[in-house]
């Protein structure tokens, strides 16, 4: 596509989505609930990103006939989704002590404390993420 849209950008941001997603959910067992929330939402942006991704590589897909301008959105789209990775990504590094049952009950409860301080602008990522996904009905 001659704007700058490829089936990278789809493998990449959705790489970074499964990266993320295992990462975190190797630490969700002891996490609070709006973490292991925030893991489903990332396996559902992969997984989102893996049907582009297909699409994309199908020259009789809605997708490639669509037209520059929905393509346009569609690479704005990817955009947005990997700035928000980027945020997650922030937050798991920061957090990421989270679900480490060998901390002690001292080291665990200081570590929840800081998830709940910080707990807004990770629902409001986590929200961002949801708002990325097609919903199932």
């Amino acid at each position: 596509m001659s704007f700058g849209i490829s089936v990278g950008d789809f493998f990449a941001v959705g790489g970074l989505a499964w990266r993320l997603y295992h990462d975190c959910f190797l630490v969700a067992k002891g996490a609070p609930h709006e973490f292991r929330l925030l893991v489903d939402e990332l396996k559902t942006l992969h997984a989102t990103m893996k049907l582009f991704e297909d699409e994309f590589n199908d020259p009789t897909s809605v997708l490639v006939l669509a037209g520059e301008e929905q393509l346009r959105m569609v690479q704005n789209l990817l955009e947005q989704v990997k700035h928000v990775l980027k945020g997650l990504q922030e937050v798991y590094i920061k957090h990421r002590k989270l679900g480490n049952v060998s901390r002690t009950a001292v080291k665990r409860g200081w570590d929840q404390f800081k998830w709940a301080v910080g707990a807004k602008d990770v629902d409001g990522l986590r929200n961002k993420v949801g708002c990325q996904c097609p919903r199932r009905v």
